[in-house]
């Protein structure tokens, strides 16, 4: 049964005054005989055999008025059962800053310079040659789980100067420690397997969409490269994703253009056999849905979509889980608008940006934790100001995160310490 931690409601007093409110409505409703078709309440509405009566638009305000007041609060630290005697690990964050990759402490110092991708190579880091294009973002950089090197995406031209123009993406591998740059392979979207000796990736295409490229696998040492699925022409994939093992890698596939039908694959990392279909966005009625990740155990995939219980106003995406054998669904989380999301290093929980649309009228993010079986659920920050993108520093005691306009920060889970790292608004990974 799901918790929700650091709550504490005069539930008694809600509902009396909630039926109070219900009653007059319905009075009031019986006698003009007017329905209010724009009742926006957090509740569910009751069934009727025939007609459903609904509140006064008087009634909707202090309905609303009641889920901002009893809202999800923070939970007190530390957030995570067994944090309280844990003694934090220094670690790095690594900030993007258009073709430049810098290196900051943990607390904010020694900011350092790693590459400067454009003036050592003439190569422009994480970018598009077509600016606009209906296509996935290029995701600049992907740090291996040892901490040690980056896989780095770069495209040897800044725009296209006639139609028809060729162009790619080549991944490069970045040492941290001694600053070798070297080429790796054509393609993007690279994904480190989890002994950090391989790298998933999307192959070089055609065309702007950079479409037809397959899902490829390189050796980091020798760049020795396979296919491992391969598509026509016309059709992404992307959001490849290890199991803990290594031995399997799902991921999205699609048509070219944003919009179209997406279904997840699973297959094996080193190419055999076929891939087997597990998720369609066609049987979720057409939602959209992006992979987060495998379970500890590896029996299931855990991702967000949309539809699917909810309380509030309007559906939101949720975190749910689909099981390897007989792709069996589980709803998560329930009324949060799920966007930047982040497994824990030992898989047992998962940090997310989320918003609760019917608590506040600008309905920003904030920081929340859940079990990633879904049993508990955490609420970290709650203010005006959207927190987003989280990630986890190495010994899981850190959320670094975006906090608009104002740069990257950390959340000691241990505290509740917030720190700045940069005021600028750039992009990060976290690093050892």
């Amino acid at each position: 049964m799901k918790t929700t931690r650091a709550i504490r409601l005069p539930w008694m007093s809600v509902v009396v005054l909630l039926l109070t409110i219900l009653l007059a409505s319905w009075l009031v409703s019986s006698s003009t005989a007017q329905d209010d078709a724009s009742f926006d309440s957090p509740l569910p509405t009751p069934p009727a055999p025939t007609a459903t009566l609904l509140p006064s638009a008087e009634a909707q305000i202090v309905l609303r008025y009641v889920a901002e007041r009893y809202g999800i609060p923070v939970a007190k630290p530390p957030f995570i059962p067994g944090l309280e005697k844990a003694v934090p690990e220094p670690f790095h964050i690594i900030l993007r800053e258009g073709n430049q990759v810098w290196m900051v402490n943990s607390d904010g110092r020694d900011k350092r310079l790693l590459i400067d991708t454009e003036s050592r190579a003439g190569l422009y880091l994480g970018h598009h040659p077509m600016p606009g294009i209906d296509a996935p973002a290029v995701r600049w950089g992907r740090v291996s789980p040892d901490g040690t090197r980056l896989a780095l995406v770069v495209a040897d031209l800044w725009e296209v100067e006639y139609k028809g123009q060729p162009f790619g993406w080549q991944i490069y591998l970045f040492d941290i420690e001694t600053g070798e740059f070297r080429f790796l392979v054509e393609g993007w979207g690279p994904m480190w397997s989890p002994d950090g000796t391989r790298i998933a990736y999307a192959g070089k295409g055609v065309g702007p969409w950079n479409s037809g490229g397959g899902l490829w696998v390189a050796d980091v040492e020798s760049g020795a490269a396979r296919e491992v699925s391969s598509i026509t022409e016309e059709h992404w994939v992307r959001n490849m994703v290890w199991s803990p093992d290594g031995r399997q890698i799902v991921f999205l596939h699609s048509e070219a253009g944003l919009g179209a039908p997406v279904e997840a694959l699973i297959i094996d990392s080193d190419g055999r056999g076929e891939a087997i279909p597990l998720l369609s966005s066609a049987s979720l009625g057409g939602w959209a849905f992006s992979l987060l990740g495998w379970s500890l155990d590896a029996r299931t995939i855990l991702y967000i979509r949309g539809a699917g219980e909810h309380t509030g106003p309007e559906t939101s995406f949720n975190l749910w889980a689909i099981s390897i054998e007989g792709h069996q669904q589980t709803q998560l989380t329930t009324d949060i608008n799920i966007t930047g999301k982040a497994l824990s290093p030992n898989g047992a929980w998962i940090a997310f940006s989320g918003s609760r649309h019917y608590e506040k009228e600008l309905h920003p993010y904030d920081l929340w934790l859940v079990r990633s079986d879904g049993s508990e659920l955490y609420r970290l920050t709650d203010d005006p100001i959207s927190d987003r993108s989280p990630q986890w520093s190495s010994d899981g005691t850190h959320i670094v995160f975006y906090r608009e306009e104002e740069g990257i920060w950390t959340l000691n889970l241990i505290d509740s310490t917030l720190s700045q790292i940069s005021p600028d608004s750039v992009d990060s990974v976290v690093t050892r």
